[in-house]
């Protein structure tokens, strides 16, 4: 649909096209684009802090939350708890498959290892984290839940421990988590 127009002093009439539709097609266009870019992409590809922080603990949360992706590997639901008295609990679902029943199950794992003067042994629970790492080296995430009467230190330093050396990080996300 064009628009007449006639010159002055000419007695021809010129068609000139509307271009509105042509316009109205690009800016949709360039609102679809920006949806589908919104609602595709993730705060996990767009970029995160490797810490998070969650409520009372359980795999959904995690999943809610954000602070824990699922892991579909032979660990699962990785968690460091420290008791009162120093003590550090690794605990752990490792999937175990019975290949006569061509079955697969989750087996909960409990690791403990003592304290050192009442404080957490950093030096058995880096050992620890090491073979769990190798039992599922493809495992990036792990949850530490500190001793209610934890200073920031002493959280610090097992933050520290759970995470490894920067240059080649045994668990690339450590989230903190709350209660037991």
């Amino acid at each position: 649909m064009g628009s007449r127009r006639r010159a002055l002093g000419v007695g021809r009439a010129e068609t000139v096209p509307d271009v509105r539709p042509t316009l109205l097609g690009i800016v949709t266009l360039a609102f679809l684009l920006l949806f589908f870019l919104l609602a595709t992409g993730t705060g996990w590809r767009w970029g995160t802090v490797p810490i998070g922080v969650s409520g009372q603990g359980s795999a959904a949360a995690h999943a809610v939350e954000g602070a824990l992706p699922a892991h579909r590997g032979p660990v699962r639901d990785a968690r460091v708890l420290v008791l009162p008295d120093g003590t550090v609990e690794v605990r752990f679902l490792a999937r175990t498959t019975d290949i006569a029943a061509a079955s697969t199950t989750d087996e909960a794992r409990v690791w403990t290892l003592p304290s050192a003067g009442g404080r957490p042994d950093g030096a058995a629970l880096r050992a620890a984290i090491e073979r769990l790492h190798a039992l599922d080296p493809a495992q990036e995430h792990i949850a530490l839940i500190p001793r209610e009467t934890a200073e920031s230190e002493e959280v610090m330093a097992l933050l520290d421990v759970l995470r490894g050396p920067d240059d080649a990080p045994t668990f690339r996300a450590v989230a903190v988590e709350t209660g037991p």
